[in-house]
């Protein structure tokens, strides 16, 4: 999340190398994820595409879209991507348009994890559908194989890093290149390197187990955790921000040594935030509050974009705009955001409203977010309203749906809208 990176404002050290970039490039205050999780988040980063609106469609989250590295394949890149995310396997689409795409490991944790995954979110779905309590259960059996192992439930950032600093050396000068890391997901097991420096003096030698124990009961119910808890997670989960920081920094140093560096575009961005004792709901990518949905966004290319700062909301839709603008690439008629290189270069472009949404993992409830600069209202599908002023209450702690209801009413206007528009481009695509 944001708020957890020197660059935003955080005191720990876990960041040096993005505070760099972000001095250096361009970084974004208000960047918004349209999803409060991986799956309704990554169709418009990888895509400039909207979030299917209902939960069946994410089955193939990506129909009828022109995926960013078909665009960049089709203009002569040489495209890779590596990473261990179960909701972007090639079983979802997203392999389209990348010569290589390693999503899984199957000598490591990941292998089980696919399969345990693709259980609770397929087979076993309509059986504890209704039972929380299982769900919770076969969770817990999801953290604990990091303790049987004594490794977490996908590729760590040292291994992730191993397959493109080989896939680079012999890269061609046109490449675009997807490295995604997993270590700010639970559990946090941090090498012992890193959580020595972040953990108290007197928990440093913490136990992968007790690790684990303590990603299971947050995952269960953070009120439940004493401040002493919450601390020692805290501090797991920026031990491992830090690790992904030296990730990226080994990545750039080999860029560097080969003299790659000056003439590679690099975009650091996150598809979700994470619930870290905050208030409101905690669990299941159910929340759109912003902890969730504003995340890092940096854009780095010193060549030909100066440093800068941009206050003005913009969108993780934004991205692969972006990234085609900067390449001199047409932009393809199905990307719905646009380019922020006119932002970049201190143009006051003003940006739409974002919508964003997320859904239950059980019961596939959902939850849409309207999004202004000052505005944000939240509407459940069981007719749950929160409506937030975000420029006097940015850690959204008054809800104005009563206080307020003609502005939540028109903003609830655009939502319903919004869902409208969306069932008829996929009544279009049946």
């Amino acid at each position: 999340r944001a708020d957890h990176l020197g660059c935003y404002g955080y005191p720990r050290d876990t960041t040096p190398t993005l505070d760099r970039l972000a001095r250096e490039g361009a970084l974004f205050l208000q960047a918004v994820s349209l999803g409060g999780y991986t799956p309704p988040a990554f169709p418009a980063i990888m895509a400039s595409a909207f979030p299917p609106v209902r939960v069946e469609d994410y089955r193939d989250p990506l129909r009828g879209e022109t995926p960013l590295a078909v665009v960049l394949q089709e203009a002569g890149y040489q495209t890779a991507a590596f990473g261990s995310n179960v909701y972007l396997s090639s079983h979802f689409g997203y392999n389209r348009g990348f010569e290589v795409y390693q999503d899984y490991d199957e000598r490591l944790a990941g292998g089980a994890s696919r399969r345990l995954d693709k259980w609770l979110t397929t087979l076993a779905r309509p059986i504890i559908k209704r039972n929380n309590r299982l769900y919770r259960l076969s969770l817990d059996l999801y953290y604990s194989m990091g303790s049987l192992k004594r490794h977490p439930p996908y590729m760590t950032a040292g291994e992730t890093n191993r397959q493109p600093l080989a896939w680079l050396k012999k890269a061609p000068q046109k490449f675009f290149l997807w490295v995604h890391y997993m270590d700010t997901h639970p559990p946090f097991m941090p090498p012992k390197a890193y959580s020595g420096r972040f953990l108290p003096v007197a928990t440093r030698t913490m136990s992968v187990r007790d690790q684990v124990k303590l990603s299971n009961k947050w995952m269960r119910n953070t009120d439940a955790m004493s401040s002493e808890e919450m601390e020692l997670f805290l501090s797991l989960y920026d031990a491992n921000i830090r690790y992904v920081d030296d990730a990226v920094r080994d990545l750039l140093d080999y860029l560097r040594q080969a003299g790659r560096d000056r003439d590679t575009v690099l975009i650091v961005a996150a598809d979700h935030g994470k619930q870290l004792g905050d208030r409101h709901r905690p669990w299941r990518g159910y929340t759109l509050y912003e902890y969730v949905i504003r995340v890092p966004l940096i854009v780095y290319y010193p060549p030909r974009l100066g440093s800068a700062v941009v206050r003005q909301l913009v969108s993780t839709l934004d991205i692969a705009p972006t990234l085609v603008d900067i390449m001199g690439v047409p932009l393809p008629e199905s990307f719905r955001g646009k380019s922020l290189l006119p932002v970049m270069g201190g143009q006051n472009v003003r940006e739409g409203p974002v919508v964003c949404m997320a859904f239950d993992a059980i019961s596939g409830e959902r939850s849409f977010a309207y999004r202004t600069e000052t505005w944000k209202l939240i509407a459940q599908d069981d007719g749950k309203r929160e409506l937030y002023n975000l420029a006097s209450d940015p850690e959204e702690a008054v809800n104005l749906w009563d206080a307020e209801r003609d502005t939540g009413k028109a903003l609830e206007g655009k939502i319903q809208e919004y869902e409208r528009l969306r069932e008829e481009e996929r009544r279009d695509l049946l």
